[in-house]
């Protein structure tokens, strides 16, 4: 909507400068409107790449907004048993697992029983199967055994 009906060839540098500053007026992170950047700059060199455009008007114009990359979340002890008293028991192992070992989902569903070493009690997780691409060891405290 704030763009109207302007053709991605009528989008200048001066527009993504005036919408990323509605959008932080509007109380919008910047996490958020950077996500909303790249889409539009995605959009422009797409167009670009199809031929409807020379080039994209906002390449190299517009800097990203700096994010807080240093916020940490995490489940209160209250929290915790809340949550493992409502979910479905199916899950509860599940959720045991992630919440004491700290892996992320996806790293604990690749586990097989190779990764598992109980003699010297840690869990390796093979970087080839990770998100970020690195290996890592978790020990294996009570909770987990």
């Amino acid at each position: 909507p704030f763009f109207g009906k302007k053709l991605l060839s009528e989008i200048s540098a001066e527009d993504i400068r005036r919408y990323i500053s509605k959008r932080m007026h509007d109380g919008v992170s910047n996490g958020t409107i950077n996500r909303e950047i790249a889409l539009i700059k995605h959009m422009l060199n797409t167009a670009v790449r199809l031929g409807y455009l020379e080039k994209n008007p906002i390449q190299n114009k517009i800097e990203m907004l700096p994010e807080n990359k240093d916020k940490w979340t995490y489940l209160m002890p209250w929290e915790f048993e809340k949550l493992k008293e409502n979910i479905n028991e199916r899950y509860r192992d599940l959720l045991e697992f992630l919440v004491y070992s700290g892996m992320r989902i996806g790293d604990v569903l690749r586990l097989t029983w190779q990764d598992i070493n109980m003699e010297a009690g840690f869990i390796f997780v093979r970087g080839h199967k990770t998100k970020g691409g690195k290996a890592f060891g978790i020990p294996l405290n009570k909770k987990l055994r």
